[in-house]
């Protein structure tokens, strides 16, 4: 059961990240767009959502519902289409596939494609201009990983869509896993750099990647802290396990999502000593969705039940069979 009421009152940016493509995420913002009541709300997009097609699987994909009052991104073409519902608010200067996107409001409810910005800074930049416009609430569709939105600071919830097309059971509980360990990790300030940084200063090592024997050699330097800019594989975890596990260090990465190792690898880690991060994993919602579009489903209650018993302290819904505390 997921309380809304939290969504009330103040300004918040939620980004919808699926678990796999095709997760369901579409669903989701349809179905949380029916339960919360805001004044004014702001829905984009990563690239294109609501499409018949989708360009890259194929697959039949479900339309965006949009309510009256809502504010979205979508092109000209869409805008002519639906001439008494929509108002144009302001043509962006945002490019998709060589082609402007436009601000619209929806003047009733309609069925709609959204068109938005790729990048997180073109997406940072819209979300001042719904801003500008009076939207207290913004929603954006978008995807988890290192060039993503949900790793903007401006970014107040991660609402978290796990469906079926993940793949089996035991491939969706790993993955799943990993991402309720990066909410274990703890906020610390510390400076932004581009490099691997020290207490003792700036490094001039930017990747982990092909420099496992310095790392390791500054490891025995005995920082108090080590600042991870990039990326830290498996590949590179191996070759400085040891010196991971036993430096007396703060180990921090820039994003939770950065340390891309095994979950057993990050529990063990967690389960003697803490993470650190520049930027925190705000994950406030997940949603399970047993359809997959390859016919491959999942039991409904099995999916549930199993994600559940994963993120025991935060809301769990079933966007196929809502249940919700209503205002």
């Amino acid at each position: 059961m997921i309380d809304v009421s939290r969504y009330q009152t103040g300004q918040c940016n939620i980004a919808i990240v699926g678990l796999s493509k095709n997760a369901g995420k579409t669903t989701f913002l349809n179905w949380f767009l029916k339960q919360v009541k805001i004044p004014k709300i702001a829905v984009t997009t990563t690239g294109r959502d609501g499409e018949d097609i989708d360009l890259v699987t194929g697959y039949k994909k479900p339309k965006v519902f949009l309510p009256s009052n809502v504010l979205f991104t979508t092109f000209d073409s869409v805008l002519d289409q639906n001439a008494t519902r929509l108002k144009a608010l302001q043509k962006l200067p945002f490019r998709v596939i060589g082609r402007h996107i436009w601000l619209c409001e929806t003047m009733a409810d309609i069925q709609t494609e959204i068109i938005g910005p790729v990048t997180r800074r073109e997406q940072e930049d819209l979300g001042l201009m719904f801003r500008q416009n009076g939207c207290e609430m913004i929603l954006i569709d978008g995807s988890i990983d290192r060039k993503s939105i949900c790793l903007s600071g401006s970014i107040s919830d991660i609402a978290l869509v796990i469906g079926a097309s993940a793949g089996n059971l035991t491939q969706i509980k790993e993955q799943a896993e990993k991402l309720q360990l990066y909410t274990r990790f703890i906020q610390i300030d510390t400076a932004d750099s581009e490099y691997v940084s020290t207490d003792f200063g700036v490094t001039t090592i930017r990747s982990v990647f092909g420099n496992e024997s310095a790392i390791n050699d500054l490891f025995n330097q005995k920082p108090e802290w080590i600042y991870f800019p990039g990326a830290i594989t498996d590949q590179s975890w191996e070759k400085c396990r040891n010196s991971f596990y036993h430096t007396p260090s703060k180990i921090i990465v820039n994003h939770p999502i950065n340390l891309n190792i095994k979950p057993s690898e990050i529990k063990r880690f967690l389960n003697n000593k803490p993470l650190y991060t520049r930027s925190h994993f705000p994950l406030k919602i997940v949603a399970v969705n047993s359809f997959s579009p390859n016919n491959e489903h999942i039991d409904r209650e099995v999916l549930l039940s199993t994600v559940q018993n994963i993120f025991t302290d935060i809301d769990v819904i079933d966007v196929t069979k809502p249940v919700l505390k209503l205002l």
